[in-house]
């Protein structure tokens, strides 16, 4: 599992994270959960985009994106392995970053638009039926 950890495979991030804390601190049997969130807001107002993309291990922040600074932040010291292979590998921030900063505004903005327009629709009151 170790060398597949090192790819940093979409599909084996969550397992990995969760192999890792336990390795080193020796998990208690049972069941644990992992969670990653991502996407991105969109002001329409300010014309502003944010973007995010954080991991939890029951229930806590365990990685962090930081956009601004462009590396991982590791709210708990078991992530610290984690982090900074990660900040080292640049090609697999930039994909991250270019999905949360470009592709995921452009789709948000394209939905928001199909609902405003649709909640935006005149219908004749004779094609109405009550």
């Amino acid at each position: 599992m170790d060398q597949v950890c090192e790819s940093r495979g979409q599909l084996l991030i969550i397992a990995c994270i969760a192999l890792i804390y336990c390795r080193l601190f020796l998990c208690i049997s049972g069941v644990h959960i992992v969670q990653r969130m991502y996407g991105c807001e969109w002001d329409d107002e300010a014309g502003e985009v944010t973007g995010f993309n954080h991991f939890g291990y029951d229930g806590e922040d365990y990685l962090v994106l930081d956009l601004k600074t462009d590396t991982w932040i590791a709210p708990k010291r078991q992530a610290l392995i984690i982090k900074m292979k990660w900040d080292h590998e640049r090609s697999l921030y930039q994909k991250d970053k270019d999905y949360i900063t470009q592709e995921c505004p452009q789709w948000l903005k394209k939905y928001v638009n199909y609902g405003r327009s649709s909640l935006m629709r005149k219908v004749h009151s004779e094609d109405v039926e009550l």
